[in-house]
């Protein structure tokens, strides 16, 4: 049952597909003038254009409006518009053509090189092909070799050299709690910590090579080359890794400190009452975390700021965020629901901070 999160997100992908391009913008831009000149509109397009505000002209009976793109940008282009209504003969706005031109024509280059990558991809499936993404791959060689190295988890030796820990945790029945040393979480992991602390510094990443059982690994394989594959095509390998590690390492730190955080155990409501507490942090491995950052962050640019190519429906959106809730009350048994939670957060973090970084040094410069 650990692996129902990942059944979910490889369903997701399966039948929702990424989008290629992004879909209909309409019902998040805003409208912010009407012109009843077609040429004058024009002018007032390709100006904003310059000034980095992409917007389109919508024809209305006698008369054409202005519609703005991305709602980030209706404040400056309204003040911009306030200034064309008063000096529509300013030749900087006359003068924008020209370069709005060279702008519309990069932005056709752009999209020409993400249609050639689609193109390039399997016909039907529409994944990029391995030649094209060596780092999804490499990730997927690493997993399927230290999955097999300690064979599904069965071989102790094999993972404790690999996981984050080579510590188990300390497990009591429920019925001793009141009796038990305050200290012990503390004296616990410290304990567990030890071989991080004397230099084996790639226990920190190298649980999320490890897989448990056979579509433990099949799906998380999947689900990392399709959203993995996207995105190391769209940004690049070198982007992609470090991507990876800095999520990969800050969802084992967090399923390491925080094991139990978003176990809320809601079954335990209705008597089924866990009958042991587990003081530490269980052996956990997979690529879940991972794969909810790349989700994560196709998320946030679905949502904030879309791309070509990177472009996740609504739809599969809210599935796999209902998912997630079910998932830590406990309705499918023990999964590591921080590390799903963590690199989900984290994600998200990286998708957005491009937008916010960009709205704080426009209101800075202000």
């Amino acid at each position: 049952m650990a692996c129902c999160a990942e059944v979910l997100l490889c369903l997701c992908l399966l039948v929702s597909r990424t989008i290629p391009f992004p879909p209909s913008c309409e019902r998040y831009m805003r409208q912010i003038a009407t012109l009843a000149d077609q040429h004058d509109a024009q002018v007032l397009v390709d100006y904003l254009l310059t000034q980095n505000i992409p917007a389109v002209i919508r024809p209305e009976a006698e008369q054409v409006e202005i519609w703005i793109r991305n709602e980030d940008d209706v404040e400056r282009a309204t003040i911009i518009w306030e200034e064309f209504r008063g000096q529509p003969d300013d030749v900087k706005f006359r003068a924008a053509s020209k370069p709005a031109r060279e702008l519309r024509k990069l932005q056709e280059q752009v999209n020409k090189k993400y249609a050639s990558l689609y193109k390039e991809s399997d016909d039907f499936w529409g994944r990029p092909r391995p030649s094209k993404v060596p780092i999804t791959i490499a990730l997927i060689v690493l997993s399927v070799i230290a999955t097999l190295y300690i064979e599904f988890g069965s071989n102790t030796q094999h993972m404790m050299q690999l996981a984050f820990t080579d510590q188990y945790p300390v497990i009591i029945p429920r019925e001793i709690k009141g009796f038990v040393d305050p200290n012990l979480p503390q004296q616990v992991r410290e304990r567990q910590l030890r071989a991080v602390n004397r230099g084996e510094y790639w226990r920190i990443l190298t649980p999320i090579f490890l897989h448990m059982h056979t579509l433990h690994l099949l799906l998380n394989m999947y689900a990392l080359y399709t959203l993995s594959g996207l995105i190391e095509c769209r940004r690049s390998a070198l982007w992609l890794l470090v991507f990876v590690v800095v999520t990969g390492v800050f969802s084992n730190l967090m399923q390491f400190f925080f094991p139990e955080t978003f176990n809320f155990h809601l079954m335990e409501l209705f008597g089924k009452k866990q009958p042991v507490i587990i003081v530490g942090a269980l052996p956990f491995g997979g690529m879940s975390g991972v794969c909810y950052a790349l989700f994560g962050y196709l998320m946030a640019k679905s949502l904030y700021s879309p791309e070509p190519g990177l472009i996740i429906p609504r739809d599969s959106i809210v599935i796999m965020m209902v998912w997630l809730v079910l998932c830590m009350v406990g309705v499918f048994g023990d999964i590591a629901n921080t590390a799903h939670v963590a690199g989900l957060v984290i994600g998200l973090a990286i998708g957005v901070a491009p937008r916010l970084i960009s709205r704080v040094r426009r209101r800075l410069t202000k």
